[in-house]
């Protein structure tokens, strides 16, 4: 079922947030699955799902029509509901953002008012879903809406439990503040994919938050051999090769490095990574879910059998010789 505004909401025991109509489906499709067969209600809600009024460069007003509907389908697919909040994608809303390097390394001047404008929209939406836990991209691969989406989970969560204790029209006391933490969703963390089937983005995003995949981290970010391997691999990921100009090499090369460096911490909690196994009926509807996504997949992958020999080399690369996989991340 597709809820066409925020005031039609009701309980969901699961909320999941996408940056764009396509990022749960690509993401995290098995575990929306799995939720279901629990007897949970889920919602998928898509923040950055319309175009503007005139075509933004190669991104054309005309396709969203076509792309929400592919959202649609792919949820029905998946036994989800879906929510579009009308929030214009990024290259709709800064020129900047028509390119790649824009896209991924820069940021437009409302950027903080286009977040706290998510932020609020996430707080209400939590107001009304109340939902027990919350599904959040973590932000792998540097889209700007990626990671603004994370970021107003983050304070849009924040808003929703602090505007919480003011309603009660109380003191604070710490018991009262223990029951407004209890209150808000859990928050789980999904793998931006494909951006997170880049050799080792995700442990370099997890280090530029300040966290570590694992207790050898910190040597391997600052190590020549880390460094080439992201590099090599993030420019030859077929999302990069379709949208990286020529002329924009040496700007994204020298941000790449930036970024890096920038990466490497020197104190780091630990995460939590959560590995979800599947078995092949599963993967076989994920497949089908996916397979919706026309407009999308050439692009990103090629064809649906090239998503599939990709999902199973991440599998094998990160250690499991599963059919299907799916990892999320827990932040303390």
């Amino acid at each position: 079922m597709h809820v066409a505004d925020l005031t039609d909401i009701l309980k969901y025991d699961c909320l999941f947030l996408a940056p764009h109509l396509d990022d749960v489906a690509l993401s995290c499709p098995a575990r929306v699955l799995e939720e279901n067969a629990t007897g949970k209600k889920v919602l998928i809600a898509t923040l950055f799902s319309h175009p503007g009024a005139t075509d933004a460069g190669r991104f054309k007003t005309a396709d969203y029509v076509n792309r929400r509907e592919e959202d649609r389908k792919a949820a029905e697919a998946l036994k989800a509901d879906t929510l579009h909040t009308s929030m214009l994608d990024a290259p709709f809303r800064w020129d900047q953002y028509q390119k790649f390097t824009g896209l991924m390394f820069k940021r437009d001047a409302n950027h903080a008012q286009t977040m706290m404008q998510a932020a609020e929209y996430i707080a209400k939406l939590i107001e009304r879903a109340k939902p027990d836990v919350m599904f959040v991209p973590l932000g792998v691969g540097w889209h700007i809406d990626h990671r603004l989406t994370r970021e107003a989970a983050m304070v849009g969560v924040s808003n929703y439990k602090w505007r919480t204790l003011e309603n009660k029209n109380e003191a604070l006391t710490p018991e009262l503040r223990a029951h407004a933490a209890n209150t808000t969703p859990r928050l789980v963390f999904y793998e931006d994919r494909p951006y997170a089937f880049v050799q080792e983005s995700v442990r370099l995003r997890l280090a530029e938050l300040g966290y570590s995949a694992d207790s050898h981290d910190l040597p391997l970010l600052e190590s020549d051999e880390f460094r080439k391997t992201f590099i090599d691999s993030f420019m030859a990921a077929p999302y990069v090769k379709a949208s990286l100009q020529p002329d924009e090499n040496e700007f994204c090369l020298r941000h790449l490095n930036s970024h890096l460096t920038r990466g490497s911490v020197q104190q780091a909690s630990q995460a939590a990574a959560d590995v979800r196994i599947y078995d092949r009926i599963t993967l076989a509807a994920v497949r089908r879910a996916v397979s919706e996504y026309r407009s999308q997949l050439g692009f990103l992958y090629g064809d649906i059998d090239a998503w599939q020999r990709a999902t199973l080399e991440y599998s094998r690369r990160i250690g499991f010789e599963n059919d299907y996989i799916e990892r999320y991340w827990l932040l303390p």
